[in-house]
């Protein structure tokens, strides 16, 4: 090969050597500047738990449809508490606590905030999905809007029942009645913070097998297995919880009813116990005579016969439980206690 020959291939391979070397930089670059705008890029406003989206209007409705009239208006009734040690005997505090309250239930979180849901009776608020939070454990309460995308202009939702997921995440099933739905449906929504939900696909319970539609749902996880509860709309009252099983929250088959004599409204698990906690409504009075009980299963499927923790007591001197007992709902505390919220009416 002659040294112009050579000296042609050296100078080739040079110009290929800094075109590479240029095309590097060029990239290099550009996944700097790429790294440089995901570092500067805001992370998402945190909820601020220390002020307040509204404030629960007291004492009852105006606006209320009475008691007696077989109505569940939020706006005719109240939220009071009882406190436990080993979540089984009760204690009254006999003071107020939230008016204006209908379909109540909680959960803790992973940071051990309390989210206590339920609808609203509040004037301009009736009949919204909000929830009362707490950071110190129910010392002090913080009262926020819960919002629920996926949700259409005039769909309704009522009756949430919520778990933690493994992750942290929150998972409520509710009833709802949407544009275009034959009855109510249970579905469900997640989310990542407590307050901001997306509305799952599909629908988890779409009727009942005897044709009826499955109303009030309440979820109680046992190993690896959720189990949801209902009542059905045609008047079960409590005789029977009608009984679904999933193993991933979603897919949902029925199962044989639970005869248990108890509207079922919360669970929680205490020791090696799984405790279900409800109301029975008494003969002759229809949903407006009720005490609190509960009853406790292993395997959700079978249940012992209910044992009475609170009866409405009309003697108290600040006239609280004027008005029946109902929808008991439980948490445990981190020193252990329990602290019980439990509805009552404003009237006979």
């Amino acid at each position: 090969m002659t040294l112009k020959m050579k000296s042609i291939y050296i100078l080739i391979f040079f110009t290929i050597t800094l075109l590479l070397v240029s095309s590097c930089s060029t990239e290099t670059i550009e996944i700097n500047e790429l790294v440089e705008n995901i570092e500067t890029v805001e992370p998402t406003e945190s909820i601020d738990f220390t002020t307040s989206d509204f404030t629960p209007a007291t004492g009852e409705s105006p606006n209320a449809k009475p008691l007696t009239e077989k109505e569940e208006d939020p706006g005719a009734l109240r939220l009071i508490t009882a406190t436990s040690s080993n979540g089984f005997d009760w204690t009254r505090t006999n003071e107020e606590f939230i008016d204006r309250v209908g379909a109540p239930e909680a959960v803790i979180d992973s940071e051990g905030r309390i989210f206590l849901y339920y609808v609203s009776g509040t004037e301009g608020l009736e009949n919204i999905w909000v929830a009362s939070v707490s950071e110190d454990q129910g010392e002090t309460w913080v009262h926020k809007f819960v919002n629920v995308e996926g949700k259409p202009e005039g769909g309704k939702i009522a009756d949430t029942t919520t778990i933690l997921l493994e992750d942290g995440t929150f998972r409520s099933y509710f009833q709802s009645q949407f544009p275009g739905d034959k009855h109510n449906f249970i579905r469900s929504a997640v989310s990542s913070d407590g307050l901001n939900f997306v509305i799952e696909d599909g629908i988890r319970i779409t009727e009942l097998d005897n044709g009826n539609m499955a109303i009030a749902p309440n979820v109680l996880q046992i190993e690896d297995t959720i189990h949801l509860y209902t009542l059905y709309a045609a008047g079960s009252q409590g005789k029977q919880n009608m009984h679904f099983t999933s193993k991933n929250g979603l897919d949902f088959q029925q199962q044989a009813a639970v005869n248990a004599n108890l509207v079922f409204a919360n669970s929680q698990q205490i020791n090696d116990q799984h405790v279900t906690y409800g109301f029975y409504i008494q003969e002759g009075h229809q949903q407006h005579r009720s005490s609190l009980y509960y009853t406790t299963t292993k395997d959700g499927y079978e249940f012992t016969e209910p044992v009475l923790m609170l009866e409405e007591d009309k003697e108290l001197s600040n006239n609280l439980e004027e008005f029946m007992l109902k929808e008991p709902v439980v948490i445990q505390l981190e020193d252990e206690s329990f602290l019980m919220f439990y509805l009552t009416g404003f009237s006979d």
